[in-house]
C-alpha cells in the first residue's frame, strides 16, 4: 500500500475539508463575484473531494464490499476528462 493504515485518516480530514469543503465555498464565493467558470471548477473539484473522502470512510467503517478497481479506474478517467474539458474551456 502507498499510504499505511495508521495515516489514512490524515489524508480522509483533509481530503474532506481542505480538499472538499473549502473548495466548494470557493465556489460559492466565486459564484457571488460573477465568475461562473471558477464557481463551477470549485464546485466541482470540491464536490469530487468530499465523495472520494466519504468513499474511503465508507470502506473502513462498514462492511461493503470495495468497488473493483475498473469501476475506480473509470470514475477517476471520467473525472479526468472533466478536468481536460476545464482546462481546454
Amino acid at each position: 500500500d502507498l499510504i499505511g493504515k495508521d495515516s489514512i485518516t490524515l489524508i480522509i480530514c483533509y481530503g474532506m475539508f481542505h480538499g472538499g469543503a473549502i473548495q466548494v465555498l470557493a465556489g460559492m464565493w466565486e459564484v457571488y463575484r460573477g465568475n461562473i467558470f471558477g464557481g463551477c471548477a470549485f464546485t466541482s473539484y470540491g464536490g469530487f473531494w468530499m465523495g472520494f473522502a466519504l468513499f474511503e470512510i465508507l470502506m473502513v467503517i462498514t462492511e461493503l464490499e470495495p468497488p473493483s478497481k475498473d469501476g475506480k479506474a473509470v470514475w477517476l478517467c471520467v473525472w479526468g476528462v472533466f478536468t481536460g474539458l476545464m482546462f481546454i474551456g
